[in-house]
C-alpha cells in the first residue's frame, strides 16, 4: 500500500513540475509573441502615419522647387546677367513666394547676395556645394539673423563680383511655413516627429526632453537590451549614410517622469535633402 502511495505521490508531484515548467514555457511564449506583435503593430502604424507627412513634404518641396526654378531659368537665360540686374528682377519676381533670401554661391562656398539678409550661413555647405558641382538640384537649411530658412538650390553659372563664376543659385524661404505646412507640432499628434541632419542636429523637434542632438538623446535615454547604445548609434547612423529607413524598439528612460518606457522609432530619409 505504501509502495503505490510513492508511486501515485511521485506521479502527482512529476504532473505538478511538468504542469507548471510546460505553464512557464507557454507563459514566456505568449509574452515574446505579444511583445512580437506589438511591435509589429507599433511599426505599422508609425510608417502609416510617418508616410502621410512624407508625402505632404514631397508635394511642398516639389511645389517650392518648380517656383524656385522658374525664377532660376528666368534669371539664368537673361542676356548677360549680372547680380544688379538678377538683384532687381528677383525684387519684382521673388512677390507672393515667401521668398525672403537669394544669393548665388561658389565652389569653394563663397556667397553673393543678391536680395535678402547681409549675413547667412548654410547649415551644410559641403554637402550643397557638392550636390550643385554634381549637377542636381538641393533642399537644405541655412541660419540668419532673423530664423532659419529652407534653401532650394539650383545649378548654374553667372558671373560673380569676386571674379568667380557661380556654381548654383540658391533661394530662401522661411522655416516656419516648411514646419507648418508638415503639421508636425499638432497637439494631437500620436506621435513626436523630428527633423535632423547627417549629424543628428536637430532641425524640428516636437518634445521638450532637450539635447543638442538626438545621438545625445540615445545615449543618454535609450536602454536597449540586445546591443549596446553605441551599436544602436552606428545602425542609424549606417543607415543614414547609406539613406535608407531603420527602426528600433528599445527601453527608454523618460528625465521628464524618471520612468523607463517602451518606444518604438522609425527612421526616413528626406529626397534631395541631407
Amino acid at each position: 500500500m505504501k509502495y503505490f502511495k510513492k508511486i501515485i505521490s511521485g506521479g502527482l508531484t512529476f504532473l505538478f513540475l511538468l504542469t507548471a515548467i510546460v505553464f512557464l514555457a507557454l507563459t514566456i511564449y505568449m509574452s515574446k509573441q505579444t511583445e512580437r506583435d506589438v511591435s509589429y503593430v507599433a511599426n505599422m502604424y508609425m510608417e502609416i502615419i510617418t508616410n502621410q507627412k512624407l508625402n505632404r513634404f514631397e508635394i511642398f518641396k516639389d511645389l517650392r522647387f518648380r517656383q524656385s526654378e522658374s525664377l532660376a531659368n528666368a534669371l539664368i537665360n537673361l542676356p548677360n546677367p549680372n547680380s544688379e540686374r538678377i538683384a532687381s528682377i528677383i525684387e519684382e519676381l521673388g512677390q507672393g513666394q515667401d521668398l525672403v533670401s537669394c544669393v548665388l554661391i561658389s565652389s569653394t562656398g563663397e556667397l553673393e547676395k543678391l536680395s535678402g539678409p547681409q549675413s547667412l550661413k548654410i547649415n551644410d555647405l559641403h554637402y550643397t556645394t557638392k550636390s550643385l558641382l554634381e549637377g542636381k538640384r538641393v533642399l537644405s537649411s541655412a541660419e540668419t539673423v532673423q530664423g532659419t530658412l529652407v534653401i532650394y538650390g539650383f545649378p548654374c553659372f553667372i558671373p560673380m563680383k569676386s571674379g568667380e563664376s557661380s556654381i548654383g543659385i540658391l533661394f530662401g524661404r522661411p522655416f516656419e511655413r516648411f514646419d507648418t505646412i508638415l503639421d508636425l507640432h499638432s497637439n494631437n499628434a500620436p506621435a513626436y516627429f523630428h527633423i535632423i541632419q547627417y549629424d543628428s542636429k536637430y532641425l524640428v523637434r516636437t518634445d521638450d526632453i532637450l539635447y543638442e542632438d538626438f545621438f545625445s538623446k540615445l545615449r543618454r535615454c535609450a536602454r536597449p537590451t540586445d546591443c549596446t547604445v553605441d551599436d544602436l548609434i552606428l545602425a542609424l547612423k549606417k543607415a543614414i549614410q547609406e539613406n535608407k529607413s531603420f527602426s528600433y524598439h528599445t527601453d527608454f528612460w523618460n528625465p521628464k517622469t524618471n520612468l523607463i518606457e517602451r518606444r518604438a522609432f522609425l527612421a526616413l530619409p528626406l529626397p534631395e535633402t541631407n
